[in-house]
Parts: C-alpha cells; structure tokens; sequence
C-alpha cells in the first residue's frame, strides 16, 4: 500500500505539471454597472447551493433506449426534420452542417469545432438527442464562453417534444417492449443528464475552486503535507493518516482532469490538452441546465417556447452576457435564481417517480 508520502510526492509531480495548463487558473470575470463578478464565484455559489437542496441523487443511469433499425441517415433525417419544424429557413443551412459530420459508429465524447462535428453514434436515444446537440451548436454559432451549451440543452429538450409528438418507436431495455417514446421518458433523459452534468460537476465545483483559492491566498505553490494540514483545519475534520489520503484523492480527482495521460505528451507552458474536461468547459453544463430549467418554469405554450428558442439560435451569436440574462428574466444581481429553479425541478422529477 502507497505511503502517505510517496502519495504527496506523485500528486505534487502532478500539480507541478497541470499548473501550466492554460485552463488551470482560467476564470472569466462579467463586468456590470461598474463590478466585476467572477465565473467561478457564480459556479461555486450555484454549486453549494444545489447540493445543499438537492432531495437525493439517483444513481441509476438512463435506460439506453434502443431505436430499432436506425443507422446514421435515419438520424440524420430526425433531426433535419425537427429543425424544419422550428422554421423551414434552417432546412438548407442543417443539411450543409451535415456535409462536415465525421461519423464514428461505437461509443466516444461528439464534439463540434469550428470546422465539423465528431459524432460518434449508437442505436439509442442518447446518440440521436446528441446528433441534434451538436448540430445546434453549428447552427447558433455562437460564442465560446459559460452559456456555451445553452442552445444545445434547449435544443435537446424541444427535440424530445417532438420525438414524443412524432411517436418515435423505442425498445424499453427494461421491460424488452416496442413502444412509443412519452413524457416520463422525458423526465428520464433529463434526470439522467442533470446527475451527470450537473451534480458531479457540482461536487467536483466544490472541491476544485476552493482549491485554487486556497494555493493563490496563501502563495502556495506545491502540495505538501503543510498543505494537507492548512486543509483539515479549514475543514475541522479528525488528522490521521487515513483521512490524509482521502484527502490527496479528492484532490487527484480533478487534477487529473488536466494531466496529460500519454507519456509522450510534450508540456509545455500554456499546454492545452483539448479534452474539454477542464472545470470551465464542464461548468457549462451546470449553466444550461439550470437555464433549461428557468425555460420551463416560464409556462410558455408549445408554440411560444418555439418562437422563443427560435429567436434565442437566430440571435444568440450577436448578445451579450446580459442580453441573454434578460431573455430569462434573470438579472445578474439575483443570478441565483437560476439554482432554485433547477433544484425544484430536480426534486419535482423525483417526487413524481419511484425512481
């Protein structure tokens, strides 16, 4: 079994690496009415905030749909479809955002860059909400900052409306029945998405920014026992050797975040691992889904929450911070609002469910 400081001495190896990471010490800062308000204030307070309230977290994963004899054209033709139903403007600019889709069949993280989409795909429900996901982000082209992922988040929500309304034919892994795609479905997809985009990058959040606080206020720059120490008196927890370690693991966690996992891998100053796995990438999840949830707290009818998303992937290219706050009534002195609605409809989804 490793020794307490041969674990010091290996995380600090580490630490020493992820430090030049150029998304290490990322934080954005909004300016408004002459304050400057930091992205990771806004990210912690919002994540102390939901798990503080949240009822339980549920472990069981989605049911992996099945959506029988699908392959990629018949994806393809769902989403082209759904956008088409939004406005029939988007039917010529979704089919040229298909022409630069690398498709790969099996199981991967999808992601859009400037020039195409890696999508990776299976026969499931989770590959087609992703397939649209992606798609959105092309579509909206929008700018690369904390709301990234709202119009993806958007897009999958009204995406599976019109799977509901459409009756895609799904096979409950279950129960082994062919039937319609309904609501708790729905319910199901979102809850999936919110333990595993939302409360672990909360829990990570909680751990990682007050990490980073700690090593700039105290000019710290190893970890060391010295540290491990200054974090137990912070904490108020019991200093013995077991709960040292479990410290160093937790710190670990999302250090490894940031560490280059290929031994070949040359560091240098600024390196940018292009994982999409540091905090401030992940965070964007957090971001979305809470405005996801302020989107449907708006009571808009079908027709309207589509004029609303419509207008949100035609202009979203062009706004500001601010601008897109205002879209959801949310004003940036009480961002907090933002927590609450996720967490009701967080609870609301577990209250209505034996899950």
């Amino acid at each position: 079994m490793e020794e307490l400081k041969e674990i010091i001495e290996r995380l600090n190896k580490k630490y020493q690496v992820v430090i030049k990471n150029r998304y290490w010490w990322y934080d954005d800062v909004l300016k408004y009415n002459g304050k400057s308000i930091s992205e990771n204030d806004i990210l912690l307070s919002l994540s102390l905030i939901i798990n503080d309230n949240i009822i339980s977290e549920n472990k069981e994963s989605i049911k992996r749909f099945i959506i029988p004899d699908i392959d990629y054209n018949m994806m393809k033709k769902y989403v082209l479809s759904f956008f088409t139903s939004i406005d029939s403007s988007y039917t010529k600019k979704v089919s040229e955002i298909f022409s630069s889709v690398n498709v790969i069949k099996g199981n991967g993280r999808s992601s859009a860059n400037k020039n195409e989409i890696n999508f990776y795909y299976e026969n499931n429900i989770g590959s087609l909400l992703t397939l649209a996901h992606e798609v959105s982000h092309k579509l909206a082209d929008s700018k690369d900052n904390a709301f990234k992922e709202i119009e993806s988040t958007l897009t999958e929500n009204l995406f599976l409306d019109y799977l509901i309304d459409n009756k895609l034919m799904i096979i409950d892994n279950f129960t082994n029945n062919l039937r319609a795609l309904n609501e708790e479905d729905a319910k199901l997809c979102r809850l999936y998405d919110y333990n595993k985009n939302v409360l672990q990058i909360a829990y990570r959040a909680i751990d990682e920014i007050p990490f980073k606080k700690l090593m700039i206020q105290n000019n710290l720059n190893q970890i060391d026992e010295n540290l491990i120490d200054i974090i137990f008196q912070m904490k108020n927890i019991p200093n013995n050797i077991d709960n040292k370690k479990r410290i160093c693991k937790r710190i670990e966690m999302f250090i490894d975040e940031y560490y280059p996992k290929n031994n070949n891998y040359k560091v240098e100053e600024g390196y940018d691992l292009k994982d999409g796995k540091h905090l401030s990438n992940e965070s964007r999840f957090i971001f979305s889904n809470c405005f996801l949830e302020r989107f449907l707290h708006m009571n808009l009818n079908t027709e309207e929450r589509k004029m609303f998303y419509k207008f949100y992937m035609d202009n979203v290219k062009n706004m500001n911070t601010i601008e897109i706050l205002s879209m959801f009534n949310i004003s940036v002195d009480n961002l907090m609002e933002l927590g609450n609605d996720f967490i009701d409809g967080y609870n609301s989804i577990l209250k209505s469910k034996k899950l």
